[in-house]
């Protein structure tokens, strides 16, 4: 009985001891398992802070200063030369002060400059000259005929006559309106309708066109006052600036000119 009892004591003993060995090896690894992943995130929380460290070294290191590229600046000419040719003008031919005007006829800042040239004339009187060169922009559709129609009352002498009813009313720009411009001041309507349609006052048109291009004109109004280009609706006291300027360059004795440029 003895020796039973015995072995069945040494039985439970070696399963406990076997049992005990593998808890004890499950919790090891566990344990080594749960340190593991510990120091992995020990790991990474340091390599974070190092990564953060190096940006705010690079923010706080200033960086080099980009190239300053200076802004660019449309060239101007320093003296625009127009032909005025047969161009609608009023004034005498030998005033010393020419005034070139590009104008389109749907441009409302084109009319709305019209009563200060009038006012111009009125007080330079016979030392000034204005010129109306035709300026249509592309975004006006209604403008080419519009000049067209100012072109064949030119060619009947009442050049003026149709551009002031024009620009009085810019809302009636339709080639029936036109017309109808044509019929009030007097025109042979068979002569204007053929100058209409003739592809010569087209190539007229698209002529000034061209020069004012060339001398650099970009928008309408612009003007060249004795060889100075210069743009825009402004008032009347800019203009008698420009007017006097070169009134005063034009009068001035040839010598009083050449000692001027000589200081």
């Amino acid at each position: 009985m003895n020796s039973l009892r015995d072995q069945v004591l040494l039985t439970t003993a070696i399963v406990a001891l076997a049992l005990g060995a593998f808890v004890g090896g499950w919790w090891m690894g566990r344990a080594g398992a749960a340190l593991d992943t510990q120091d992995a995130r020990i790991a990474a929380l340091e390599q974070r802070v190092a990564l953060a460290q190096a940006g705010a070294a690079r923010a706080e290191r200033p960086e080099p200063p980009a190239p300053q590229v200076p802004p660019a600046r449309p060239a101007a000419p320093a003296n625009v030369e127009v032909e005025v040719g047969d161009s609608p003008a009023r004034g005498p031919a030998d005033a010393p002060v020419t005034l070139v005007a590009f104008s389109d006829f749907e441009c409302p800042f084109c009319a709305r400059v019209t009563p200060t040239l009038t006012q111009l004339e009125e007080e330079y009187g016979d030392r000034l000259r204005v010129v109306f060169k035709h300026f249509p922009l592309p975004m006006h559709a209604r403008a080419m005929d519009a000049h067209k129609a100012a072109v064949a009352a030119g060619e009947q002498g009442r050049f003026w006559e149709m551009h002031d009813r024009i620009f009085a009313a810019p809302q009636s720009l339709d080639p029936a309106s036109l017309r109808a411009h044509a019929e009030a001041i007097g025109l042979d309507m068979a002569a204007y309708d053929a100058a209409v349609a003739s592809p010569e006052t087209e190539a007229r048109i698209r002529g000034d066109l061209a020069q004012g291009q060339q001398a650099g004109v970009r928008g309408t109004p612009s003007f060249v006052v004795n060889g100075r280009l210069f743009s825009g609706a402004l008032p009347y006291e800019a203009f008698k600036a420009q007017v006097d300027q070169a009134l005063a360059q034009a009068e001035a004795p040839a010598g009083a000119a050449a000692g001027g440029a000589g200081r």
